[in-house]
């Protein structure tokens, strides 16, 4: 008789048969990899193995009204590679002795593992079911949760199933709502869906709200004097207009010394960061290496794979309860840097949230950065010296105030100087910038002064570490799903990442215009996501049932999808006057305005708003108006490329007096 355990991913499922199970030998059967001792069965899934989907197929066929209103609509459909799997597993090691539950230790793995439990038992596999688990892939702990084995948290994992339901009710019936109602206008907009989500759309919102205001931003000039006198770059101003700015410079000019009339010292110490929580660690590898959140966790979960670090996925910043040996790993992540070991092995600052789930992200062992590909080894080596910067104390400043004096004109400077640069030895990211030493009674001599104008500028493009930082205050997704959301927009055109930036694109920006006239409720990040989260803490709790939960969401989210419909009309208006602002000629057969619009299979023509009517044009260039051809009285363009310019007709093609 086996035991059937059933791990997450691949490498997990590996580690997990070399710990405890010597004798296990790696097997194949339906294209699934597993493995076999003389007593347990080791599967690894790939992620959920589940997934919702319509019943129905074809979008014109049911009213996406009803995808809301009728819970039959909402199908689970399985993998079938592991339906065939488990019907075979069924078929040749029955009896199961149990099924031990080792996917990912969190409400994610705990959700993952109930849809394993799920197509077991519609396969004909039943047994008593534990729970194990690891917060790393190291033998021990392996081991450790092996004997420690707990019961699988089905409220918990019941959340994650409501919120996945919820999704894909939003989703699918507001992704429909929306692309039917404008389906004539997308060619126009350079899409052929426009896609709603319970957090992608809010998450959206976000960057529209900020490009708005980088867009809406009217720069003023200004003015400031730049002056170097001895080891010192002083700035003053800003000045509003030149003449005052000037009236600075000719003074410092003609007195040609600065005096240093006082020394002012005030003692700051500032500490490392807290230790690493998922969310910390996504935004400050951004931050700091610039390697986009999603990608980062992909890395971070490679780590844990192989053994290098504890799980990523955890709430935690706060070492206390768990057992972590911090001489092991301190030293590991000491030889990995080729640093210098604390002195003492005593945090010098600690979080402040014990989530009860996992440690913070904590490195295990040593490693060659040369065995490592790039990106892992950058965020590898962050991790090992935001962990060791723990262990050291707080950096110790000077901060320096310089009074500065030109006969009855008086200047302030002010900086920093390092007295001990403590966690600063090792953690490389942070910089201070050393005020230049001088000290009262000094005499400096002022070799230049300059006036230099420069413009306001608009607010910065949010990096992406700052839009998690607000999708985290604002409770937009989970630490997990968080950057999923951020790449489904970029992915659907809505958003460009530029360097470290991300910015709304004109299509991102007309979409959260429509829903803001036509359904405030899916745009707003506050109201409406933060019922769905109190939802998901109530079933976690056991204070709310599944079914009822999901009634109630129905309910609440009618209303909102109503309203979106009851605004068809406004939605046509609307995007007609935003793609009139693109109008590049008029409709040959009706007069109405026509717009540059691109075919699922990138070919382009021109679309008229009011009788539909096309024109096909070349797939490169810009192009603009140029009359009326001459043999058929068709608009006709002149075609702008790189390499050349030449007239077109949609009707005659090319024009052989291309220019």
């Amino acid at each position: 008789m086996h035991e059937l355990l059933i791990a997450e991913k691949a490498k997990a499922a590996e580690a997990i048969a070399r710990a405890l199970f010597p004798d296990a030998r790696r097997s194949t059967y339906y294209g699934i990899r597993f493995f076999i001792s003389a007593s347990a069965i080791i599967v690894p899934l790939s992620g959920h193995i589940a997934d919702y989907d319509v019943r129905v197929s074809g979008w014109n066929r049911i009213d996406p009204r009803d995808i809301v209103t009728n819970s039959r609509l909402l199908v689970k459909r399985y993998d079938t590679r592991y339906e065939r799997f488990f019907l075979w597993l069924a078929r040749t090691y029955q009896p199961i002795s149990r099924i031990v539950i080792a996917t990912d230790a969190d409400e994610e793995g705990e959700n993952i593992g109930t849809e394993a439990l799920e197509l077991l038992q519609r396969c004909g596999v039943d047994a008593p079911v534990v729970r194990m688990w690891m917060h790393s892939l190291q033998p021990e702990e392996i081991r450790r949760a092996y004997h420690e084995l707990r019961d699988l948290q089905w409220s918990v994992a019941a959340s994650v199933e409501a919120r996945r339901i919820i999704d894909a009710i939003v989703g699918f019936s507001g992704t429909r709502e929306l692309t039917l109602t404008l389906r004539p206008y997308l060619p126009a907009l350079g899409t052929q869906v426009l896609s709603i989500g319970r957090v992608q759309t809010p998450t959206l919102s976000l960057l529209v709200e900020r490009e708005r205001k980088i867009r809406a931003f009217t720069p003023k000039p200004f003015w400031k004097v730049v002056i170097e006198a001895g080891p010192l770059k002083i700035e003053r101003g800003p000045f509003s207009s030149e003449a005052d700015a000037q009236k600075l410079q000719q003074l410092l000019a003609a007195h040609r010394v600065l005096h240093v009339v006082g020394v002012e010292q005030r003692h700051e110490a500032r500490s490392p960061l807290p230790p690493l929580h998922t969310t910390r660690a996504l935004q400050l590898i951004n931050q700091f290496i610039g390697i986009p959140a999603q990608r980062a966790l992909s890395i971070l979960e490679r780590l844990y794979l192989n053994g290098l670090i504890t799980y990523p996925r955890t709430s935690t910043d706060r070492y206390g309860r768990y057992k972590i040996d911090h001489r092991s790993c301190v030293s590991a992540a000491a030889r990995t840097l080729g640093a210098k070991p604390p002195t003492r092995l005593q945090l010098s600052v600690n979080g402040s949230v014990d989530a009860g789930d996992h440690p913070p992200i904590t490195p295990l062992k040593q490693v060659s950065f040369n065995t490592l590909p790039r990106a892992q080894r950058a965020i590898y080596e962050f991790i090992c010296r935001h962990y060791l910067a723990l262990f050291y104390p707080p950096a110790q400043l000077l901060r320096v105030t310089l009074q500065l004096q030109a006969r009855d004109l008086s200047l302030r400077v002010t900086g920093y100087r390092i007295r001990n640069p403590g966690f600063l030895t090792v953690y490389k990211y942070i910089r201070i910038v050393e005020l230049p030493t001088v000290k009262r009674g000094d005499t400096l001599t002022i070799s230049q002064v300059s006036v230099v104008r420069s413009e306001t500028k608009p607010p910065p493009a949010l990096t992406e570490s700052k839009l998690l930082k607000q999708m985290e205050e604002l409770k937009l997704g989970t630490k997990s799903t968080r950057p999923e959301m951020i790449e489904v927009n970029l992915e659907r055109g809505y958003a460009v990442r530029t360097g470290r930036s991300l910015r709304a694109t004109d299509l991102g920006m007309a979409v959260i215009s429509l829903l803001e006239k036509a359904a405030p409720g899916l745009v707003n990040p506050r109201a409406f996501n933060r019922e769905v989260r109190e939802m998901m803490d109530a079933i976690a709790s056991g204070k709310l049932r599944l079914d009822e939960a999901l009634r109630a969401f129905r309910t609440r989210y009618l209303s909102v999808f109503d309203q979106l419909r009851a605004h068809r009309t406004l939605l046509i208006q609307e995007v007609q006057k935003l793609l009139k602002q693109r109008t590049i000629t008029q409709c040959p057969s009706c007069g109405g305005s026509m717009v540059l619009a691109t075919g699922s299979r990138g070919g382009r023509y021109l679309l008229c708003l009011n009788c539909q009517i096309r024109l096909p044009v070349p797939r490169k260039g810009d192009i603009s108006p140029a009359g009326y051809c001459p043999r058929c009285f068709l608009p006709l363009f002149v075609v702008r490329e790189k390499t050349r310019t030449y007239k077109y007709c949609p009707s005659c093609g090319p024009s052989r007096y291309a220019s």
